[in-house]
């Protein structure tokens, strides 16, 4: 059985519009796997420091922390420009349907993922901050200038 180049888009297994979709999605979706695997990874590792250096700790949690948000930045933008190709084509997404909704469900459960370990790494780093007293200096230095801008207005 020869291939005919010229056969009907009908019968070909796969368009190449949607193939090339599907590279670009699958592209993106894996830089999605590598820089959040990376984010995890400086995450657990900043562990490593927090009886020798809290400092370094703290940085690698909150480097990690915007690690991830740019993450969800690339996850938000690849489901943007995939809705905007499909828009643009609505015949050549009623064709392909099935193909499309079942890759658009992982971006859906991807971003599930990243808002909950989010949330997981704020809750965690708002921990580490609170028992290393950051939080505790920042708020009495935020409340000194506070104080002092009070007297300020109130002399005036």
């Amino acid at each position: 059985m020869e291939y005919n180049s010229n056969s009907n888009s009908n019968t070909e297994i796969m368009s190449d519009d949607l193939k090339n979709i599907l590279m670009y999605y699958q592209s993106v979706l894996r830089n999605i796997g590598v820089f959040s695997t990376l984010s995890i990874t400086l995450f657990t590792f900043s562990f490593f420091f927090h009886r020798k250096n809290k400092l370094i700790a703290t940085c690698l949690h909150i480097i990690s922390f915007i690690m991830l948000i740019i993450v969800f930045f690339i996850a938000h933008f690849l489901s943007y420009d995939i809705n905007i190709i499909l828009k643009k084509n609505i015949d050549f997404y009623t064709q392909n349907k099935i193909i499309i909704d079942k890759w658009m469900n992982i971006i859906k459960i991807i971003y599930y993922f990243l808002i909950a370990l989010l949330i997981v790494f704020f809750i965690l780093i708002l921990n580490d901050l609170a028992r290393d007293g950051y939080i505790t200096l920042f708020l009495q230095k935020f409340n000194l200038h506070i104080k002092k801008s009070v007297k300020k207005s109130v002399k005036n």
